[in-house]
């Protein structure tokens, strides 16, 4: 018996040296579970900032104080997460519980202190400042792109035509741009060259305003597997693009790994972080110990960290962080890249003035052109490369495979956009052109136009109404080009007419958009197995996101509602990564339109607000022989 109260003595021994106090938690050690991210887990929570980076940061706030930012003033940007006013509301009120952590006071009371007109907030308090402010940069269920977009009309403050992120930068002057956007972007798209391509779009823009833009990791999704997985390789992104263009990052996703947290920190919806019990009148601003087991706790006190290191090292000049500090968590091994290389690109803008919604809520303009200075990224050593950089340039077919050769049948499939709907000057529109161009390399090319307006992927396989299906035509005069032993090429841009009669003659639900996409998918798997048969070079077009032109926010189709627009946005981007796996599948190339600025921009659109008109199909068959070239000899066409 004694041996056995001896053994259960030494038990409750080694289980309270094992068993991790409230103290022990908040260091922050990173949860080594299962499936844990290594990017993740390599970075701390609030970055180091040493004297290089120190260095780009003062850069960029000098440029600020010149174009009158004030170093009292830090932005809000991000989806709900973000606009949730648990997120530093309540530090802006005054009611925050600072527990241990008073150091952090004079730096509230320094961002506090500068207000803003009363109709810039929406708390309960009425004070409009850096914490409290509505910030037009923050919306529920916005994805990074629309961060790009026009703001909703409740800010009134922004001006007609520019973009969300603009509007924001230019009404508060900020010294400090706190971002995390991403969360509606791995839902709604599941695309990270698209993701990695906005995000840097948002960063290089808020540079240029002379802005410091601190970059978030986003936090874990509870509310489907499928969706959680996606959370690491975002973060990714998020990582590479911070290291890129050398900008703090803050990991909120590694604040929400400690031990004591409540259910990850996020809340019983999956998504949101959760906050503390508001019994005390404190709620999310509680940064007590037990606080500080919530995600909005740790939200705002993590945030509240990031602006104390930032005013320290960066805005008062104090002394920057050794280059091995000690922290809490695991460091990154990488050293920070070079500075990049700076240069100015010019695109017009395009100012849209339309109506709201029944709600007055405008929707998003993306890929809105900006005069900016695009931060050229120093390449990412291989082992931190968690997915492949984008490209928005045209996919070759392949490393400059040369054509056969002699002159070129070329064999174009399609809707009004091939047919060359709005084209003045009566060219043919990007078929006629392409035409031109290839025959400056192969001399007596022919085409066969064989777009059709107003037709869908269905028409386009079977016909419509007695006209023979554009399929059938094309391989038939493809093998006739084959047996001839006539090299041959063929391009196909559809979907656009799917996506219009699907919302504009009926309010899909869900399932009906799941059903629409399936059979789209199957008819491009028609489409494209066919040609290949025929031994032809194909090329497919991405669409354009058809919501966000003229004609569309103008209301000319009153069976599309604005919320169906919004739909369509998200319905177009299912289709593209449709065309991305079909195409993979089918050795086609991939021709992208729906980043670019050709069917917003009105310097290339024709009156209708909808088809592009001369320059525009000038722009578009450009990319179209971009694409081409490699199959023709010219292998440094890129």
């Amino acid at each position: 018996m004694a041996r056995l109260l001896i053994l259960i003595a030494l038990l409750a021994i080694v289980i309270t040296a094992f068993t991790p106090s409230a103290s022990w938690a908040f260091r922050r050690h990173p949860r080594h579970g299962k499936g844990a991210p290594r990017a993740a887990m390599a970075d701390p929570i609030i970055p180091a900032i040493d004297a290089t980076l120190k260095s780009r940061l003062r850069a960029i706030l000098a440029d600020g104080v010149i174009q009158g930012n004030r170093a009292t003033v830090f932005a809000k940007l991000g989806d709900s997460i973000t606009d949730s006013g648990s997120f530093l509301s309540d530090i802006g009120c005054n009611a925050e519980n600072l527990g241990d952590h008073s150091e952090l006071a004079p730096m509230i009371a320094s961002f506090r202190a500068t207000t803003f007109p009363n109709n810039y907030a929406a708390v309960w308090c009425g004070v409009a400042n850096s914490f409290t402010r509505s910030s037009a940069g923050a919306v529920t269920g916005w994805s990074a792109n629309q961060l790009l977009g026009l703001p909703d009309a409740n800010h009134t403050e922004c001006h007609v035509g520019e973009s969300a992120l603009t509007c924001e930068l230019r009404v508060l002057k900020p010294a400090i741009a706190l971002i995390m956007v991403g969360t509606n972007d791995l839902e709604r798209f599941n695309d990270l060259p698209r993701y990695r391509t906005d995000l840097t779009h948002i960063i290089t823009e808020t540079v240029e305003a002379g802005v410091i833009p601190v970059l978030s990791t986003l936090p874990p999704r509870l509310d489907d597997v499928t969706l959680g997985a996606r959370v690491a390789p975002y973060n990714q992104v998020v990582r590479e693009v911070a290291q890129a263009q050398q900008i703090p990052l803050w990991n909120f996703w590694q604040a929400l790994q400690g031990v004591p947290m409540i259910n990850q920190g996020i809340s019983e919806d999956g998504v949101h972080p959760n906050l503390a019990s508001c019994d005390a009148g404190v709620c999310a601003a509680d940064f007590t110990t037990e606080g500080l087991r919530y995600g909005y706790n740790q939200r705002n006190f993590t945030a509240l960290q990031m602006l104390a290191k930032l005013k320290q090292i960066v805005i008062d000049d104090g002394a920057p962080d050794s280059a091995d500090p000690v922290v809490e968590t695991n460091t990154p091994t990488e050293t920070l890249p070079a500075t990049p290389v700076t240069t100015t690109t010019t695109t017009p803008t395009f100012v849209l003035t339309r109506l709201p919604d029944d709600k007055g809520v405008y929707l998003p303009l993306i890929n809105k052109s900006i005069n900016q200075a695009t931060l050229t990224p120093t390449p990412l050593p291989s082992a931190t490369s968690g997915s492949a950089a984008p490209t928005t340039t045209p996919t070759p077919l392949s490393v400059c495979s040369v054509l056969p050769a002699g002159p070129i049948t070329y064999v174009a499939l399609g809707d009004s956009l091939t047919e060359g709907d709005g084209d003045e000057l009566a060219l043919g529109g990007f078929p006629g052109r392409l035409l031109e161009d290839l025959q400056t390399l192969r001399a007596g090319s022919t085409l066969a136009n064989l777009g059709k307006s107003g037709w869908t992927s269905d028409n386009l396989i079977s016909g419509v109404e007695g006209q023979a299906g554009e399929l059938d035509q094309a391989v038939a005069l493809l093998n006739q080009a084959k047996a001839a032993g006539h090299p041959r090429i063929a391009t196909v841009w559809i979907g656009s007419n799917d996506l219009w009669y699907l919302y504009e003659y009926g309010n899909p639900t869900p399932a009906d958009e799941t059903q629409d996409l399936a059979h789209f998918t199957n008819n491009l798997e028609t489409i494209l197995s066919q040609l290949q048969a025929t031994g032809a070079s194909i090329l497919i077009a991405l669409g354009d996101d058809q919501a966000q032109r003229p004609v569309a926010i103008s209301g000319a189709f009153p069976g599309t509602s604005a919320a169906e627009l919004t739909l369509m946005s998200e319905q177009v981007a299912r289709y593209n990564s449709a065309i991305r796996t079909s195409a993979a599948a089918h050795n086609a190339a991939i021709v992208d339109f729906f980043h670019t600025t050709i069917f917003t921009n009105p310097a290339t659109l024709a009156d209708d607000g909808n088809h592009p008109n001369a320059a525009g199909y000038a722009a578009i068959t450009e990319q179209w022989f971009a694409a081409i070239q490699p199959q023709l000899g010219v292998c440094n066409a890129r």
